[in-house]
């Protein structure tokens, strides 16, 4: 039973977010629209633009599998793998936190300049191309960050 209490209470409060939905208002562009598409037009809508919606759907998941390896699997592979003090990997943490609590805002001014979809794609790309393979090589070759 204690492993399903999240899954239980996640489940309790959809009612409560259907219910505020409800009462939000809609954008005043949103009510000025004269045609409203059925459900048919937006798939079709969804099928004709495929390569932008995977597109996005790949982003989406690069940012969440970057935000979910920094916090949570690499602390994880601290203590785990490289046998590090708690107290080590939670400093390690903090430092990340703090890193993005400067980053967040700076590249979001950033990308109010110069538009997202740069930022998205040359950041993703080096990622993938440096972040994850030096990552972990460094990570795993030095057991201890010496604080």
């Amino acid at each position: 039973m204690g492993m399903a209490r999240p899954l239980l209470l996640g489940c309790g409060i959809i009612p409560f977010l259907f219910r505020l939905r409800r009462s939000l208002q809609e954008t005043d562009e949103f009510v000025a629209r004269k045609h409203r598409p059925t459900t048919s037009e937006i798939f079709r809508s969804l099928t004709s633009n495929w390569a932008i919606v995977m597109v996005g759907m790949m982003m989406v998941t690069m940012t969440t599998v970057s935000f979910y390896l920094i916090t949570a699997y690499t602390p994880t592979f601290g203590n785990s793998v490289l046998h590090l003090a708690n107290i080590d990997t939670l400093v390690v943490t903090l430092c990340v936190g703090a890193s993005n609590l400067f980053w967040l805002p700076v590249m979001g001014a950033l990308s109010d300049r110069i538009g997202r979809r740069p930022l998205l794609l040359v950041f993703t790309i080096l990622m993938l191309v440096t972040a994850y393979p030096r990552w972990y090589g460094w990570f795993a070759s030095l057991p201890s960050p010496g604080f």
